[in-house]
């Protein structure tokens, strides 16, 4: 659970695999 950025858009995808 890092800087989550992505929160509301991706919230699957919170943990930004990127």
């Amino acid at each position: 659970k890092k800087k989550k950025k992505n929160v509301g858009i991706k919230a699957t995808v919170r943990f930004e695999p990127e």
